[in-house]
């Protein structure tokens, strides 16, 4: 009897250790997950602040969330998936150099503006003429030894926006034409060309076209087409006036400033390989967002091997082509 009450004893005490075990456990579980929701709500606010940094950015004050160096930018860009991409091609031999020109600056001022004056020098800045900013960042460039080219507006076939206050439109006489260049070049006198802003009716003009170009050509700067539209005379017409046709051939930020998009784009550039001249790629300086993505994109295609080069690196005068 005395045995079989000892037995019971024991097994009550395994039972009960077993019980206290499993509710530690169980506790120990709930902090974990308590402590991983924790993680995740703390994970939702800082994005929630980086968000109302990056709008700060965007309308150009600093923001506290956001890398002040340029060591600590490029270090989050060196992290970047791109690197995990497989590209339409590795080796960068016979890839031409690449030219990039950021358009719409104007009206991003204060750290957007700056950070864009940190990237490398051979990034062109397309200024549009008439605005707050515009002295703001041509002087930026100016000081950052970057190219600077008048992005000029005008007329859209389709768009729900204005070019401006003043932009090119067919119909305008001669002496409009020439007197509204002369004042947009007046604002940014160390621009070396123009590209257009928007222009899809404009640049399809012969005649229109036909009076920017001879224009320009007197003055000794470059055009650029922005090839808005398919059927653009102003790139077709450059050769006619004497100057070396230069047109964009591949737009960063369409559709969107992902790493698939910025994937496809280093992607595209197979296709010009063997090409002699640079392969243009055009972007813009809206946000912040647009700025990463072009950092990545900069050094993911320098880490591939492909070279940047300038405008004025590699045309000259009026279109007439330095190499590089």
């Amino acid at each position: 009897m005395t045995r079989i009450l000892w037995i019971s004893i024991l097994l009550l005490i395994i039972a009960f250790v077993a019980v206290s075990c499993k509710n530690q456990k169980g506790l120990k579980q709930d902090i974990g997950e308590a402590t991983l929701k924790n993680s995740k709500d703390s994970v939702q606010e800082n994005h929630s602040d980086q968000s109302d940094s990056l709008l700060e950015s965007e309308q150009g004050a600093a923001s506290p969330k956001q890398p002040s160096d340029a060591k600590s930018r490029t270090s989050a860009v060196a992290d970047s998936s791109l690197k995990n991409y497989k590209y339409s091609w590795t080796d960068s031999e016979n890839i031409p150099p690449v030219i990039i020109i950021v358009d719409d600056f104007g009206t991003a001022t204060g750290a957007l503006l700056q950070n864009f004056a940190n990237l490398p020098k051979e990034v062109a800045f397309a200024i549009l003429p008439d605005l707050p900013h515009t002295q703001a960042a041509a002087q930026a460039a100016q000081n950052s030894g970057r190219d600077v080219l008048i992005h000029c507006p005008m007329e859209a076939t389709i768009s729900k926006t204005s070019p401006g206050k003043r932009y090119l439109k067919p119909g305008q006489d001669g002496e409009t034409v020439r007197d509204m260049l002369d004042s947009f070049y007046a604002q940014m006198p160390m621009a070396i060309g123009l590209n257009n802003h928007m222009g899809s009716t404009a640049t399809q003009n012969k005649e229109l076209m036909q009076t920017v170009l001879e224009h320009l050509r007197t003055k000794g700067l470059l055009f650029v087409d922005s090839v808005t539209i398919g059927n653009t005379a102003g790139y077709r017409l450059a050769q006619s006036v004497g100057m070396r046709p230069i047109k964009r051939d591949l737009f960063l930020d369409v559709p969107d400033n992902s790493d698939a998009t910025i994937a496809a784009r280093i992607s595209d550039l197979g296709r010009f390989r063997g090409r002699v001249e640079p392969v243009i790629i055009i972007t813009h300086c809206h946000n912040n967002a647009k700025l990463v993505a072009l950092q990545k994109f900069i050094t993911q295609i320098q880490d591939m091997g492909v070279r940047l080069t300038s405008l004025s690196g590699w045309y000259g005068s009026g279109g007439v082509a330095l190499g590089n």
